[in-house]
């Protein structure tokens, strides 16, 4: 089998390429092994998707509909404490929803 993108032959991948990236939510719509060569599925992942979710606007809507990452993990919301500079990251555990200071 040759990989989509650059057509090498990646009979020998090891990963597999997820449509949707795994981190938004993703756990059955994957492409065949061997369909995406692993040095593609690597560059993909650190230089489209990695950026992408690190975007605030995508941690955002992330968090809100607790879509949680490869570890299970939901991202945590940044705020303000109004009036004041004080950043706080809001995250919800699994039976309440908690806060924790970033001390910045």
């Amino acid at each position: 089998m040759r990989c989509l993108f650059c057509k090498a032959l990646s009979d020998g991948a090891l990963s597999v390429e997820h449509i949707v990236p795994h981190s938004l939510g993703n756990t059955s719509a994957v492409l065949p092994r061997g369909a995406i060569c692993d040095q593609c599925n690597n560059y993909f992942a650190r230089k489209i998707e990695q950026p992408l979710l690190a975007d605030q606007a995508f941690r955002n809507l992330r968090a809100w509909y607790q879509v949680p990452n490869k570890r299970g993990h939901p991202p945590s919301l940044n705020g303000f404490i109004a009036g004041t500079e004080i950043e706080i990251g809001l995250r919800q555990d699994r039976n309440q929803t908690g806060t924790r200071s970033s001390g910045r």
